[in-house]
């Protein structure tokens, strides 16, 4: 009987210090550079969330105005109050002093409106039938700040009352 000589051979390789310091350098900059585009991401997302949003609304309110519906005009009234939350209200009547208001939305916090101006408010109201604008065209900003620079959106309503 003959007997084999095996020795087992073991690499005894690893990672130096200096080879995790630097991987986990490079893994915190890419986390930094990757939340930084996730967080602007989120940012457009809501801001066109809320630009949907006001553009439903408006559409809205010019549908009502040619259908005739509460045998009145419809509006939409924009509020960028000087304290508080900015809102735009849904409303029924030949102006917003002596209309009925149906539905009250909030911006959420972070977004303003920066058209209508800070303490005014800002009316866009369709005639009844045609669904024109019955004031001058208007158009509504809305504004998201934050580190990286403001995020603009507007909602433009033609005198044709077209809302883009």
């Amino acid at each position: 009987m003959k007997i084999v000589n095996c020795k087992l051979k073991i690499n005894n390789k690893a990672f130096t210090l200096l080879e995790i310091i630097l991987t986990m350098g490079i893994l915190a900059i890419l986390a930094t550079a990757g939340f930084g585009l996730y967080y602007g991401f989120q940012t457009n997302i809501k801001v066109d969330e809320v630009a949907g949003n006001i553009a439903a609304v408006l559409r809205y309110a010019r549908a009502n105005s040619i259908s005739g519906e509460q045998g009145a005009q419809w509006g939409v009234r924009f509020i960028y109050p000087e304290t508080g939350e900015s809102y735009y209200d849904l409303f029924w009547g030949a102006s917003y002093i002596v209309a009925t208001t149906t539905e009250r939305n909030y911006l959420p916090t972070g977004v303003i409106f920066t058209s209508p101006a800070a303490s005014s408010t800002l009316d866009a109201i369709f005639s009844r039938r045609s669904g024109n604008l019955a004031n001058s065209s208007s158009t509504i900003t809305i504004t998201v700040k934050n580190e990286a620079g403001d995020i603009v959106k507007n909602v433009a309503i033609k005198p044709n009352g077209l809302i883009q």
